[in-house]
């Protein structure tokens, strides 16, 4: 893919060596951020038979479920598909700083669920 970017060839590599996926959004309209499936849908192969997990929040109570509902579904038909449990973060302006610092001590001890 020579037609990429210099930062999409670099992305392409990193997603290729991976071993598995941490797909993390936010919920925007009920779904996923419109940014993360534009650079989903920049790869394909890259993804296939590697499993991801979802983290997904919100600045509302339900932690962006709606968000990680969907972006399983875009996982599944990406090869790669999602492990059962997921993250949902809720009031998620209440778990981080503006500068991404956890401040909510609560989510250190948190595994996949």
């Amino acid at each position: 893919m020579d037609s990429l970017s210099e930062k999409l060839q670099e992305l392409q590599k990193i997603i290729k060596d991976a071993d598995g996926y941490a797909l993390i959004t936010p919920e925007y309209n009920h779904s996923v951020s419109s940014a993360l499936k534009n650079t989903l849908d920049c790869f394909l192969e890259e993804y296939f038979f590697k499993p991801s997990a979802i983290v997904s929040c919100s600045v509302g109570p339900f932690g962006g479920i709606l968000a990680g509902n969907h972006l399983r579904q875009i996982s599944a038909e990406m090869g790669a598909p999602a492990i059962q449990s997921r993250l949902p973060i809720s009031k998620v302006q209440e778990v981080f700083d503006n500068d991404g610092k956890l401040i909510d001590e609560n989510y250190e001890r948190i595994t996949f669920r």
